[in-house]
Formats: structure tokens, C-alpha cells, sequence
């Protein structure tokens, strides 16, 4: 697999499987006993939801939301392309992500979530707390990256490159 000339490695697939243990850990303290649902944000979040359900020492649901934001490496508005399908009320939902940066997809899913479901948790993969739009924090996190655009373990580049086991940073220009 050809990497873009423009990015370097940032965190092998070593490196991520460590922390992807480390939230599944805090995942299994807090939500033992509890029904849970894990919403995947799609498609970015799916390999990271699959990493962490295979993980966990507890009976959870899985149901789906593909909400969109990126064009190439722009930002946009945020629009939703397929809903949550699962009853979430009394339930704990983990909101589950590949990257989040400035806060605008994880605050409006934990806002449309928190009305319904008995306690709203979020797991990322990636966190880049640098240019926040919004003030929010994510429960669990994997990996804190920098502000620079990010590929490899789910995250894309014009829908390419999320199959990649190591996560690439844009080389700074």
C-alpha cells in the first residue's frame, strides 16, 4: 500500500492496539452490569467500534449513524446520512469515533442522545484538543494526535486509505 509522499507515521499498529486495551479496560469498569449500545459514527468509527467490541467483557448492542462533515480534508456543515435505527431509552450509549478534533459531530450525537438514554459515553480513537469549536471532552480516548489531518485505522483522505493498520499524519507544510 502506496502512503501519500505529504505523511509520516504517527502511531504504529502496535501502539494503537495498547490504547485501544487501555479504553476497553476503563469500558469494562464502567459499564459492567449495564445495558449498553455502542453507536459507530460510520465509516470512520467502524474499526475502532470493532476493535473495542471485541474487547469487552459485557453484552452490548451495536446500531449505526453516518453523519458527515468532511469534504477531502475540508470541514462542513454537519449532515446525516443514516439515523440510529436501536430503542435507546434507559440505556447507556457509547458513541463510538475514529478522530474527534473540533467537537461539533460528538456534541449534537450527545445532545440527540442524552434526552432518551440513561447515560451518554463517548470513545474516540484519536483526540485533537487543539481547535475546538465546542466545549466538549470525550469519556474514554485512545490516542491524543495533533491538529493535522489523519489516515489510516478508519480515518480517510477522499474515502481511501481507512484500511491502513498504523495511523499517518499530513506532513506540517
Amino acid at each position: 500500500m502506496d502512503i501519500p509522499t505529504n505523511f509520516s507515521m504517527l502511531f504504529s499498529n502496535e501502539e494503537i492496539e495498547r490504547a485501544i486495551d487501555r479504553v476497553a479496560v476503563g469500558l469494562n469498569i464502567e459499564l459492567e452490569g449495564k445495558d449498553v449500545v455502542f453507536v459507530c459514527v460510520m465509516h470512520g468509527g467502524l474499526p475502532f467500534t470493532w476493535d473495542l467490541m471485541r474487547r469487552v467483557d459485557f453484552n452490548v448492542s451495536l446500531d449505526f449513524v453516518r453523519v458527515q462533515r468532511y469534504d477531502g480534508t475540508t470541514g462542513g456543515q454537519l449532515r446525516t446520512e443514516r439515523d440510529y435505527a436501536l430503542d435507546l431509552h434507559g440505556k447507556h450509549v457509547v458513541v463510538v469515533d475514529d478522530v474527534l478534533d473540533r467537537g461539533v459531530t460528538l456534541s449534537k450525537l450527545y445532545e440527540r442522545f442524552s434526552c432518551m438514554a440513561e447515560q451518554v459515553w463517548s470513545a474516540v480513537l484519536c483526540d485533537k484538543k487543539c481547535l475546538r469549536e465546542v466545549d466538549i471532552e470525550a469519556d474514554f480516548v485512545a490516542l491524543n494526535a495533533p491538529d493535522r489531518y489523519l489516515i489510516g485505522r478508519g480515518m480517510d483522505m477522499d474515502g481511501m486509505y481507512r484500511q491502513l493498520p498504523a495511523i499517518y499524519a499530513m506532513n506540517d507544510e
